[in-house]
């Protein structure tokens, strides 16, 4: 809805306004240092008639405000993920023959993320060397889904009643997300790093979207492995 969105686009704006501050503060303080980072990941979805499996890949930058302490940017994007769900569609009237037809929805769903957050260092730091490092994520982030709902055969809904969701079609999904990871990283050597992360988004804004089966987008599990390269 009009609301919706636009509650979406005031709270992007604020997170925005919020990491620009902190990495002005952290500049401020001396920033120690800059590290870009890339990686490949899986994403399982684990909603309700929208288990699927995509992979995809994540750029992100961070901000070393000490040691410990880190401010990052990530923008992340996957492949589409398919699943069906067969639906029952009921006769309106007890004179139509057959009084059930049953067909299958087919849909694919693309996920597109952006997050702002933070990243502190358990053991380690962002420059240890000789040692593997361990660290936590918190963030907020922005989720811009796309989705597509074919069914197998058309029904005639004027002497038929379909289910709400999902509905034939294609349309966009828009999350605000907390975001929580956790990651170990090891140095190759001069400066570059290797990386594994596991992290979640937890839905932090929802209104119905009669496109998806599961109202409750998203819950994922994502698994990342790549490369962080420290730039003093």
């Amino acid at each position: 809805s009009p609301l919706s969105l636009l509650l979406i686009t005031t709270c992007l704006k604020k997170i925005t306004l919020l990491f620009l501050l902190v990495s002005a503060w952290g500049i401020g303080r001396a920033q120690e240092a800059f590290s870009i980072g890339t990686d490949l990941s899986v994403l399982r979805s684990v909603n309700k008639g929208q288990g699927f499996t995509a992979v995809g890949q994540t750029v992100q930058a961070n901000f070393h405000l000490s040691p410990k302490e880190s401010v990052y940017a990530w923008l992340c994007y996957y492949s589409e993920g398919k699943y069906n769900n067969t639906l029952a569609a009921r006769a309106r009237f007890d004179t139509i023959a057959p009084q059930s037809i049953n067909y299958t929805v087919n849909s694919k769903l693309r996920y597109r993320q952006v997050s702002l957050g933070w990243k502190h260092y358990f053991k380690g730091s962002y420059k240890s060397e000789g040692t593997w490092n361990l660290y936590g994520l918190a963030g907020f982030g922005l989720m811009l889904g796309k989705t597509f709902n074919t069914p197998d055969q058309k029904i005639d809904t004027a002497n038929y009643s379909v289910p709400e969701r999902p509905r034939e079609g294609v349309t966009t999904v828009k999350r605000l997300t907390f975001d929580l990871g956790l990651g170990a990283e090891a140095e190759l050597g001069s400066g570059i790093y290797l990386y594994g992360e596991a992290k979640t988004w937890i839905r932090a804004s929802s209104y119905p979207n009669p496109y998806l089966y599961d109202n409750a987008t998203p819950r994922v599990v994502i698994l990342s492995g790549g490369l962080r390269i420290l730039i003093d």
